[in-house]
């Protein structure tokens, strides 16, 4: 290793190991001098372990010694490695380490760069670098500072060298803690990171109670905190209850929500459709409609949840004999049922009574005579809601001297929305009222 101390103008070479076998030639020129110096291995010397060879003593402080230029030839018969350690500044060292074949030399020029030279006279390469590598306990040089490069450790460095000590993250973290007290942390001081237990000043003021028991617990929780805002049962229950007015329920949305259900009306039963519940009238009463020259009259848009229909005469008649007959509809734009219905008919009177089937176009009743006033009632029930089957009965008196009867039974193709008085023929209701009530 060729050394130049810039304050002490003097030039040294440190050659790896403790013995040299063969010679490296250094030559080396002054700016103050003519002949150069050359040095062999019979001037070699040892000091800690590495081979040194001293090219010039430091001169005396006046006298200034620049070299121009210095050659390291190999004279072995085998390859030999190299390293020049340059103290460029005061403080930047420049260490390069290069191998020479038998016969190359390695060269440098005052104002040039290193360069290793063939024994044909060619330069093969010029040899540039910093600092990369050093080892703990190396003797014979200090770097201060290396400009660049990647510095490969061999051995591990202190804590008191800039290091850890260690070899495992965990260790080094352990290292750098100085303890590993269970319960502990790291926790600074106001001068030191220590380890140390946690103290009541680390834990910031809570604005509430924490140690879970209610009897702890101060103030009222609002709704908005997840209490009730109150502090009674009932009080805490109408907080959260979404009713506001006497008679109101609470209903479930589908949406595991509650919600409010007003107070039906006067007369008014809870009903479900099957899907959520409502008010609906235990009894409902249509409008009653009055004959004058109508040949049908309809009611429509019964609910689906009808169960039971009343048709009410009061003094129906027709302008001749046709049968006044009950017919039934389904859907939304009713489709009127005309055939298949069952049953009979009887008429009782001060003559013999007389029967009649029915004419199977509808719930009828008995023939009469024109202007006879009808006054009864037919009721019509659901017997069967699977195949929409219902079942009508009739009780009517027919004129001074006669009473009808009538039963039968009809099943729809759908759910029954309507109910129609029409009549056999082509006579047309000319007096009387008739209505329906529904259930």
């Amino acid at each position: 290793m060729i050394r130049l101390d810039t304050v002490n103008r003097s030039l040294t070479l440190f050659l790896g190991g403790a013995q040299v076998t063969a010679p490296l030639q250094v030559v080396v020129s002054y700016s103050d001098q003519t002949a150069s110096t050359y040095l062999g291995a019979s001037q070699l010397t040892n000091s800690n372990g590495v081979t040194v060879v001293t090219i010039c003593a430091a001169p005396a402080a006046s006298t200034i010694r620049d070299i121009d230029m210095v050659t390291v030839l190999n004279t072995d018969t085998a390859t030999q490695t190299v390293t020049i350690q340059l103290l460029d500044t005061a403080t930047n060292y420049k260490i390069i380490t290069t191998s020479l074949l038998v016969g190359d030399k390695l060269t440098y020029t005052h104002g040039s760069a290193w360069q290793v030279v063939s024994s044909d006279g060619s330069i093969k390469y010029t040899v540039s670098g910093t600092v990369t590598s050093f080892s703990a306990g190396t003797t014979g040089f200090t770097p201060s500072t290396a400009t660049s490069g990647a510095i490969t450790l061999a051995g591990t460095l202190a804590i008191a060298n800039g290091g850890s000590g260690a070899t495992t993250a965990q260790t080094a973290m352990n290292a750098f803690a100085g303890a590993t007290t269970s319960g502990s942390y790291l926790r600074g001081n106001g001068t030191n990171v220590v380890m140390a237990t946690i103290q009541a000043a680390d834990v910031p003021t809570l604005n509430q109670n924490t140690s879970g028991t209610a009897s702890n617990v101060t103030g009222t929780v609002a709704i908005a905190n997840g209490g009730t805002g109150q502090t009674t049962a009932g009080a805490a229950f109408n907080a959260l209850s979404p009713v506001t007015t006497t008679g109101d329920l609470i209903l479930g949305n589908g949406t595991n929500s509650a919600t409010r259900l007003a107070i039906g009306t006067n007369g008014q039963v809870l009903q479900s459709s099957g899907t959520t519940a409502s008010w609906v009238s235990k009894i409902t009463n249509a409008t009653a409609v009055t004959l004058t020259t109508q040949t049908t009259v309809e009611f429509t848009s019964l609910p689906s949840w009808v169960k039971r229909i009343t048709v009410m005469f009061n003094g129906v008649s027709l302008s001749g004999t046709d049968q006044p007959i009950i017919q039934l509809g389904y859907g939304a734009t009713p489709t009127y049922v005309t055939s298949g219905y069952s049953g009979g008919t009887q008429s009782i009177s001060t003559t013999p009574t007389s029967t009649a089937q029915q004419p199977g176009t509808g719930f009828n009743i008995l023939s009469q005579n024109a202007g006879n006033a009808l006054v009864g009632i037919m009721t019509i029930v659901l017997f069967d809601a699977a195949t929409n089957t219902w079942m009508g009965t009739l009780s009517m008196y027919n004129n001074s001297t006669t009473m009808n009867w009538s039963n039968g039974s009809i099943a729809l193709s759908g759910t029954l929305t309507a109910v129609r008085l029409t009549r056999s023929g082509t006579n047309t209701f000319d007096a009387g009222t008739i209505n329906i009530l529904y259930e």
